[in-house]
């Protein structure tokens, strides 16, 4: 038993935003099966109000750290947005998602319709939101990028590197910025 768990079983009740640090900090170490394991034996530690939302939105976080695009989708759509939190956070998986399973299509009309969703929030800090709108705009310049254009590749890698600390979900972009970098690079030498 971890200390974690001991803590965890000496509470009552466990806070849904404790629950999802811990399954978020579990899978960015790539412990999935704690993080399986822990769900399933904590769940039980949340308050019946908000439950059933969490052990949703934090299995949809376990499969999108797991890459499992297809499952993710599903899941997300049975998330209720109430709180704030899990609605930006459902909304760049989404993004992701559909980006990962390249339906452009999907992904255009889902990245406008957050677009405006930023824009109508009053709440949130304008810096929070230009990191969102940073994000879709880069995935947006990702999923309509020619593949043989290599000048507005070099451009967009560019355009990243200078955004570094002003994106959301920014090691997922510096990924995707990594891969298209692999692929530019050995043709500029013929």
């Amino acid at each position: 038993e971890s200390l974690l768990e001991k803590n965890v079983i000496a509470e009552n009740e466990l806070s849904p935003w404790k629950f999802k640090n811990i399954i978020t900090a579990a899978c960015k170490l790539e412990r999935f099966q704690w993080a399986e394991k822990f769900i399933t034996q904590y769940e039980v530690k949340l308050s019946e109000n908000y439950r059933e939302n969490a052990i949703t939105f934090n299995t949809a976080q376990l499969y999108f750290y797991q890459k499992k695009y297809n499952e993710l989708l599903p899941l997300l759509l049975q998330v209720d947005f109430e709180d704030f939190t899990y609605s930006i956070s459902s909304k760049l998986m989404t993004v992701t998602a559909y980006y990962e399973l390249d339906e452009i299509e999907a992904l255009l009309s889902y990245i406008e319709a957050f677009r405006i969703y930023l824009k109508r929030q009053t709440k949130m800090s304008t810096n929070r939101k230009s990191k969102y709108l940073n994000f879709l705009k880069v995935v947006k310049k990702l999923a309509l990028l020619n593949e043989f254009d290599e000048k507005k590749q070099l451009k967009l890698i560019e355009e990243v590197h200078s955004l570094k600390g002003k994106l959301s979900n920014e090691d997922w972009i510096i990924e995707k910025i990594t891969e298209l970098e692999s692929r530019t690079k050995p043709s500029r030498g013929h």
